[in-house]
């Protein structure tokens, strides 16, 4: 056994993210050796076509960030509520009073709306008994929708729908948008605008196949929302965010993305006459993972670490009383056996399995499970050996009743 002599286990990992399809860092090193969008789209997606679609299809997104139990906008000239066929245009005063808010809140299981004028005094739109059918919020086309959160509030292009989740009875709010307004904010939020446009493009066709791909496949809130607004589906956030006194402390959206979003207009990636599932992740470490469909395959990835970044490669100290506490099962951890490897890169390849050792126990895991549990950035890891002192004490031996520990010594390690 080596013992490390300050009690962490350091970790070096490569990747970050799940590794399936398209790697973004490998994309961008791609994108500087000159490689174009569409070859990088055939290399991270092979047996897809690249196709033109319908450049003015929408698209629905929950609004996560909004959980206060109330759809909430700031008053604006030509904003309007519509429900069910009947469309009113909301006024700037009520009883005399300048309307300062406008809110949609679930009341008897029924959608309400109200304008606050020093209270807040109900507005009736549409059939109130219809219980299936939003309110949808907007204002004139291209200016968007305030909303009005806590602690902060968010530009959105688009309306700003209220429905009752016909599944939870709960209140939800729902972004509805064109699908190319809507990646004009995905696409910096899941690259950084300063990336090569080839990069940018690839991301723009990835993006908006897996929106498309979400909106047939995986409905959200009951059906209301096609995609949600967060790394479960993709990040967004409108256009910009603002504190609650109207100043702009974050612009979501930015002129290099847009340009690539033009550039790849409504082209997305086709299989077998569908839209493709175009997962992506930030670094597949140099080897891409498999997922569930014939163009998500395993394969050496030349492209990723072409440009450096803390996603290709890192380390962790994980230390010994947390790692502990995290399994308190096994006792105080002596030991991680990595029990089996994928195969595909240096070290074996990605954790497949690992047994985490302590001193009354053991528990064996997924590699994916442990790294999660963990903070890992991904399952692709080894413990680097820490060279102990001369000076250091004789090495703790091996507590009894413990395993015998087989196989290359890099995978398993004890500290004190």
């Amino acid at each position: 056994m080596i013992v490390p002599a300050d009690g962490q286990f350091h970790v070096e990992g490569r990747g970050f993210g799940h590794g399936r399809g398209m790697s973004q860092w490998g994309a961008q090193g791609a994108a500087l050796q000159g490689v174009g969008y569409r070859q990088i789209l055939g290399a991270y997606y092979p047996g897809t076509d690249l196709v033109a679609g319908n450049k003015k299809r929408r698209i629905r997104v929950l609004v996560t960030a909004d959980r206060d139990g109330d759809l909430r906008v700031a008053p604006a000239t030509g904003l309007t509520a519509s429900r069910g066929g009947v469309k009113l245009v909301l006024p700037r005063r009520l009883s005399g009073r300048t309307v300062t808010a406008w809110r949609v809140r679930l009341e008897k299981g029924q959608l309400e709306l109200a304008g606050r004028a020093g209270t807040w005094r109900r507005v009736r739109v549409g059939n109130p008994t219809v219980t299936y059918r939003p309110i949808v919020l907007r204002t004139v086309p291209n200016r968007g929708v305030r909303l009005v959160l806590p602690t902060q509030q968010r530009d959105y292009r688009g309306d700003l729908r209220a429905y009752r989740d016909p599944i939870t009875g709960r209140l939800v709010v729902v972004n509805g948008l064109r699908l190319e307004s809507y990646l004009r904010s995905v696409v910096p939020g899941e690259s950084l605008s300063t990336w090569q446009p080839a990069a940018l493009q690839a991301q723009s066709v990835a993006a908006r196949t897996y929106a498309m791909w979400r909106t047939r496949n995986a409905p959200l809130a009951g059906g209301t929302a096609d995609v949600c607004d967060t790394t479960a589906c993709q990040v967004y956030h409108g256009t910009r965010r603002l504190d609650l006194k109207g100043r702009v402390s974050k612009y979501w959206e930015a002129a290099s993305t847009d340009r690539a979003i033009r550039a790849t207009a409504g082209q997305y990636l086709r299989y077998a006459g569908v839209p493709a599932l175009t997962e992506f992740s930030a670094s597949n470490g140099g080897w891409s993972t498999a997922g569930d469909k014939p163009y998500l395959i395993a394969r050496p990835d030349p492209w990723d670490g072409i440009a450096p970044s803390r996603a290709h490669s890192w380390t962790r100290a994980l230390d010994v009383p947390a790692l502990s506490r995290q399994f308190p099962k096994t006792g105080r951890v002596v030991g991680l056996i990595v029990r089996r490897r994928d195969g595909n890169g240096i070290w074996g390849g990605r954790v497949l399995s690992v047994r985490v050792v302590g001193e009354r126990g053991s528990q064996t895991m997924t590699g994916r499970t442990f790294a999660k549990a963990v903070g890992l950035r991904h399952s692709w890891w080894q413990v680097r050996i820490v060279p102990v002192p001369s000076t250091s004490p004789t090495p703790v031996p091996t507590p009894s009743g413990l395993p015998i520990f087989r196989g290359d010594p890099r995978d398993r390690i004890e500290p004190r």
